[in-house]
């Protein structure tokens, strides 16, 4: 009597690390004891029983996983008359979302305007959160994309730091941080004058 083929192993690969941008492979071992051809037949299926492709490769994409999701592959085994079944999973993980920053102007005065410039993206498509913290020698003075210095507040020499924390819809949380030092500026006069403007040279001369 014919037996059944046997599927041995079901490996995916990567087995960790899978993100919604990752390709995934199946690896099936089958055996059969009547030395039958068998053909397999691989399916990838979602967590919801969706099958989305009959192919040993998957390309995962965003708009068909997110973070959470289990990717399943099956495979069928069947040398013609009897067929077999097995399977392996893995776990889609999040992507932490990218940030840069810069802070503007790159000359930092003691009346200046600041700003926390950043740039956020995540590679699973889902949205970003920004929370911003600036420091100025190490306490805390301000919690939005800008600051605004006085000759009140700030000195010559005073370490301003700007930090930005990025948080995505499955908690993936990215920071990054800038600094810019208040640069010293020099005094100004506004005008002057010499009195008398044409003197004699028994006269003294006012700098007014």
């Amino acid at each position: 009597a014919n037996q059944a083929p046997v599927v041995e192993t079901v490996v995916i690969t990567p087995a960790t690390g899978v993100t919604p941008s990752t390709t995934v492979d199946c690896f099936a071992t089958v055996t059969d004891s009547d030395d039958d051809p068998v053909d397999l037949v691989y399916s990838w299926v979602l967590s919801d029983g969706t099958v989305i492709l009959q192919e040993a490769s998957l390309a995962l994409t965003p708009s068909t996983v997110q973070p959470t999701d289990t990717v399943t592959c099956r495979v069928t085994a069947s040398d013609g008359e009897e067929t077999a079944e097995d399977e392996a999973t893995v776990v889609v993980e999040n992507t932490a979302p990218e940030v840069s920053l810069s802070i503007n102007p790159e000359t930092v005065q003691v009346d200046s305007t600041l700003t926390c410039g950043v740039e956020a993206s995540d590679a699973d498509l889902e949205d970003v959160t920004l929370a911003y913290a600036w420091l100025q020698n190490g306490v805390e003075v301000g919690t939005t994309d800008t600051l605004e210095l006085t000759p009140e507040t700030a000195a010559a020499d005073d370490l301003i730091v700007c930090t930005a924390t990025a948080t995505d819809g499955f908690g993936g949380v990215t920071t990054e941080a800038g600094e810019a030092v208040v640069v010293n500026t020099a005094p100004s006069i506004g005008s002057t004058t010499i009195v008398p403007e044409t003197p004699f040279s028994f006269e003294t001369l006012v700098c007014e």
